[in-house]
């Protein structure tokens, strides 16, 4: 069974996302596992008292959330830690062996100019997890019209075709390619992956200074129910995450984000 691992806060925005990843685990078959992340400086046994006040304040943090969703009929599994979220999310997701990390778009030491803070855009940018992105107030449908941005269409993930695969047999998903061609790109990364080709409709193609405002501009006119891209050295997730948080006045999208390996 896929397992999808749901880090939250204390925000509506969590309670938004929480439901998001039930709605897709009920629809997929999928168990979802909860955690509430504390931060401490030090976790020392001196720090015992304390560790124990920052777990059992996690712990409301957690079931004031799940109070505020329908779980329906999914398992819902939750628990505190305290660490540092950027490094322990992942390491949890690989101890659970999570197929996906699902975020919030916004965390709740940022102000509402970022579209992802300093948490969700550091695992968007280096976790070896695939990770979707949920914007606010955004409610779960089926991906059945998915826009694959990517500049280099030489594919050699194998996991990458499988997930697009996946989509297509579960949703009957129409995957639209946007290639985004930039100067100084090399010939052979102009090239679009054959297996890719097969499986997806007829690639759009634009040429432009900018990697993201052709994604932003193609969002706008077209009626997608998912926007994908790929994780990998060179992106242009290197620049659009560049230290991390990222200001929605750089890049947005009012769709899910799905980013793959």
């Amino acid at each position: 069974m896929r397992k999808y691992l749901v880090p939250v806060g204390d925000t509506q925005q969590a309670t938004n996302t929480l439901q998001f990843a039930i709605d897709l685990a009920t629809d997929v078959g999928a168990e979802i596992y909860v955690v509430h992340i504390v931060g401490t400086s030090t976790r020392t046994d001196t720090m015992g008292r304390l560790s124990k006040v920052l777990v059992e304040d996690s712990e409301k943090a957690l079931q004031a959330v799940i109070q505020n969703v329908d779980t329906k009929a999914i398992k819902v599994m939750a628990r505190p830690f305290i660490g540092k979220a950027e490094q322990d999310i992942e390491r949890i997701g690989k101890g659970i062996g999570a197929d996906l990390i699902i975020l919030s778009s916004t965390t709740a030491q940022y102000h509402a100019d970022y579209f992802l803070g300093k948490v969700s855009g550091a695992l968007a940018k280096y976790a070896s997890i695939p990770v979707l992105v949920v914007p606010q107030v955004t409610t779960y449908r089926p991906f059945k019209h998915i826009l694959f941005a990517f500049k280099s269409g030489v594919m050699k993930a194998k996991s990458v075709k499988e997930s697009l695969q996946i989509m297509i047999e579960r949703w009957g998903a129409k995957i639209v390619p946007l290639q985004i061609i930039t100067p100084n790109m090399a010939e052979e990364e102009k090239v679009i992956s054959t297996s890719l080709l097969l499986q997806a409709a007829a690639p759009k193609i634009v040429q432009s200074d900018s990697v993201l405002e052709p994604i932003r501009s193609e969002t706008e006119a077209n009626a997608y129910d998912l926007v994908c891209m790929i994780r990998r050295k060179r992106s242009f997730l290197e620049k659009l995450l560049e230290g991390d948080a990222v200001k929605r006045k750089d890049f947005e999208t009012h769709l899910p984000l799905l980013i793959l390996n």
